[in-house]
Order: C-alpha cells, then structure tokens, then sequence
C-alpha cells in the first residue's frame, strides 16, 4: 500500500467508513426507504461509488424495481401513496380528469406537495376533462406549473376545425414522481381507481417503476414539456419557461443512477415528426418468431398495420388479439367488433371480445414471451396520426412477463371469439334505431 500523508487532525481508523455509511444511511432516509431494501452486494457498491459522487452531489438509488399494476385500485393506491409522500419532484402528464372524489382527492395531494416545496409540473389536457376549477386555481397559486394546449374550446373551434390540429389530444399518461414513473393507461377519476376507491368502470393496466432509467424518464417528459411549449395555443411567461429549466437540473442533478438498463425505453409519438411508438410496434411484429398478444378495445383499420400481422401470422407466428365489446367513445360504440376486424378473422387470426360489464381500456402487447409494450396508444387512427402518446418498452423481464400473462389470464375468463360467419354484423341503420 502507498504510504498516507498525514492528517494535522487525529481520526479513528474507521472513520471514513463510518462517514460512508452515514451518506447511505442519509440517502435511505430522504427516500424513506427500509434498509432492507437494500442488499449486501448492492451496498459494498454503494460504498465504492461514495467518493465519485460527492462532487455532483448524487443520490445513491438502490436497484430498480418494475411491475404491471392490475386494474384500478392497484394503481390508485400506489399512485396516491407516492404523492403523499413525494420529497421533491411530482411531474405529470394525463389525458382526462374528473370532477369525482377520485378526481378531487388527486388534485388536493398535488396542491398539498406545492405546498409543501415540492417541484409541481402539471401537464393536462384541457378540453376533455371535467375540471374542479377552485381546486385548479389552488394549485396554481400554491406554486405549481400549469400546461395545456387546449385554453380556450371556443377559439380552438374557430382557428382549427378544418386542421388536423383541432383533433389532436394530448394521450399521454405519464405520472413522474421523484424515483418512481408511472406510464399506462389510466386517467384520474372514480371511473379508473377500482371498486375500492371508486366504481371501477375500466380495467387497466399501468406500468410502474421504481429507480428505472430515470434520466431517461426525466428526459422523456421534458421532452413532452418542450413539444407543449412549443405549440401555438400554448401561453409561455418567461418565468415559468425558467423555472422549469431549473427545476430540470435539479431533478437530473438528484435522480441519476449510477446503473444502465438496456431492457427498457420510452416510445414517444409527436405528431408528424415523431413516430417512435409506431416503428417499435412494427419492428416487434416483423421479428416475431413464436405469438403475439395484443390487447387494444379502440382498432380501426390501419392497412400497414393489418399487413404487418396478417404476415407475421402467415409464416407461423401464433397472433392473438383480445378487444372490448363495449366502448366508450360514441365513434365506436354503435358498432360490433367484427366490423372492425373483419380482414383479419378472415385471415384466421383469432379476436376475442372482452364481455366483462367492465369496459376494456388497455394498451397492450406482448411478443414471443419476451417483449411488452404499455402505453395509451390506441390501434386507431387517433393515435396513428393525429394524437400525442406514450408507450414503455420492456424485454426480458420476468417480472413484467409475469404480470401480463396473469392479467391476460383474467381478461380471458370472460370472453367470446368472434365469428363473422356464425354471427353476422348488425346493420348500422338498426343500431341507429336502437
């Protein structure tokens, strides 16, 4: 060993270890984690990696969990446990939220973590929620920041009807909370918080990661945060453009891990510029080689889309796709599932309606047993051209693998395969009367 200069101040000889351990322990305690949690093996390393740290002033992470949250009351629960708790960022992306308990109790968490000094980044789809404006206007004025591309309906209207802008809509469902990213597809009310915490409408299903990729999280919603800024109907103050920069750094700064994890990624959809969803789906379907499982309740024909799995399923891969019988959106709702899939169950491919009283608001796909895809990306033409999304990718995960087979699993307790020549389409005219 070298020899050591010495120091004018006496010291134990345990001393830096015992500052080492403190950091890790100082570290487990800002993110109110048991230790526990963390292994032997994980610790030497976080030991190792102290001093490298101490001049950017890191976190020390412990390794990253993932899951798929089943239905409504697994997300709520998880979703206002984080927020509850969050110690400094909470940044978030949604598409629709109500004026329910669900929607209230979501808003009021939100306003109590601005409060409380927490980094508050609010993006939301304006024009299809139904808002509680006095509890909007509580978190505005507790410090948090307000997006949305759809200010004013009216004047939408006017600018945009014949532009594809008019239609566009923010998707996307991300929740980004200091460690922890939710992406998937539910949005905030009683409708998708499950009969424990609401009516439980809608089944679900939500990624849910705890230390994964989180610069790549952090990026991927600074990402979506710049594609709003940067649209026309958007009001941008400098001040607000400023303090999310800030707060940007300092969230990088606090949350980059000292690990990769090639197994995963964040597909992003701007439209038209930005196909990364799109491209993904289709490379996944040209290399399967064994099945693929699809579930989707929105599907409209995409002829790229029908070509790519009418071909996978023509040189032997087994392809499977599970839709809603019931929908939502008055579009679709009027119309049997077999006018939609029509080209493909002629071609043999096998589509399950999901006849649950439940409606089916999944996105989701899996490949070869290997690769899933989660997201609120839609099979239709909403999300094929006109709308933002995101989806997230993993492979290889046993865990994720897992998850989604026992959910699918679920889903198939309650279904019917379609058969367009043993049960013929109603007749639009004849649904119009009903």
């Amino acid at each position: 060993p070298k020899p050591q200069t010495p120091n004018p101040k006496p010291q134990t000889p345990c001393s830096g270890q015992i500052k080492r351990v403190e950091k890790v322990k100082s570290a487990i305690n800002r993110m109110s984690l048991s230790a526990l949690e963390l292994d032997s093996k994980f610790y030497q390393r976080m030991v190792r990696t102290v001093r490298s740290y101490q001049k950017l002033s890191l976190k020390l992470l412990p390794i990253g969990r993932m899951s798929l949250l089943q239905e409504g009351h697994e997300f709520a629960t998880r979703l206002l446990y984080e927020l509850e708790n969050a110690k400094t960022h909470i940044w978030i992306s949604t598409y629709y939220i109500d004026t329910t308990m669900g929607g209230d109790l979501f808003l009021e968490k939100l306003i109590e973590a601005s409060l409380r000094g927490v980094s508050v980044v609010f993006l939301l789809e304006r024009l299809n929620s139904e808002l509680n404006q006095a509890k909007l206007k509580q978190l505005e004025n507790s410090g948090a920041i307000l997006l949305s591309r759809n200010f004013n309906r009216y004047l939408e209207f006017f600018v945009s009807l014949f532009n594809r802008e008019f239609y566009k809509r923010d998707h996307q469902k991300v929740y980004l909370i200091d460690n922890k990213v939710f992406v998937g597809s539910a949005n905030i009310g009683d409708d998708y918080f499950g009969p424990q915490m609401g009516n439980g409408f809608f089944s679900d299903l939500t990624f849910f990661g705890e230390n994964v990729f989180l610069s790549d999280s952090i990026n991927m919603m600074i990402r979506m945060i710049e594609n709003c800024l940067s649209l026309p109907q958007v009001v941008r103050k400098s001040s607000m453009v400023e303090k999310i920069k800030k707060n940007y750094f300092s969230y990088l700064r606090l949350y980059s891990e000292d690990y990769t994890m090639n197994n995963i990624r964040f597909l992003l959809t701007f439209q038209p510029s930005v196909l990364e969803i799109q491209e993904a789906m289709f490379e996944a379907i040209r290399n399967a080689k064994h099945s693929i499982k699809i579930i989707n309740p929105y599907y409209y024909k995409i002829s790229d889309f029908e070509i790519e799995l009418i071909s996978a399923h023509r040189r032997g891969v087994k392809v499977e796709i599970l839709t809603g019988r019931k929908r939502d959106v008055p579009v679709y709702k009027h119309f049997n599932s077999g006018v939609f899939f029509e080209a493909l169950v002629r071609d043999g491919i096998p589509v399950y309606d999901h006849t649950s009283p439940k409606y089916l608001h999944t996105k989701a796909m899996m490949v070869d047993e290997n690769l899933v895809q989660v997201g609120s990306y839609n099979l239709d033409h909403y999300s094929y051209y006109i709308n933002t999304e995101v989806n997230v990718e993993i492979v290889g995960d046993r865990k994720i693998i897992s998850d989604f087979n026992s959910y699918w699993d679920l889903l198939m307790k309650d279904t019917e395969r379609i058969d367009i020549n043993k049960r013929p389409f109603l007749p639009f005219k004849k649904k119009l009367k009903r």
